[in-house]
């Protein structure tokens, strides 16, 4: 989450939507708790993004690319964790950790149908 540089009526708040299958009010707290401690502990932001994000980009940092990575560098963020609730965060390591064994043996068209349902 970061604002825009833009000032006057271009300015806007930008933000990355978690996917339908977010618990809406989970997410919308981690969402909230984060814009709040990178205002609160001045965090820098990272450089504008010129490119399409796609084939060309600025950013040299990015998130993982997998659950497992994501779930890694969550319990890695004790700033994000406290301020979550610890337990609420490993509620939900708990939870997609399992997610993560039930699915591993799953592919196409077994993969798609175990999570069709969430959608």
């Amino acid at each position: 989450m970061r604002l825009s540089a833009e000032a006057g009526p271009g300015a806007r708040i930008e933000h990355r939507m978690g996917d339908a299958t977010a618990n809406p009010y989970t997410h919308t707290a981690a969402v909230l708790q984060a814009a709040r401690l990178g205002v609160v502990n001045a965090y820098t932001l990272q450089p504008i993004e010129t490119g399409d994000c796609l084939e060309n980009k600025d950013a040299t940092n990015s998130v993982p690319d997998t659950l497992a990575g994501a779930l890694d560098a969550l319990e890695a963020d004790t700033v994000l964790t406290q301020a979550l609730g610890e337990g609420l965060v490993a509620n939900h390591v708990g939870i997609k950790r399992h997610e993560i064994d039930r699915t591993a043996s799953l592919e196409g068209d077994a993969l798609r149908d175990y999570y069709i349902r969430f959608i």
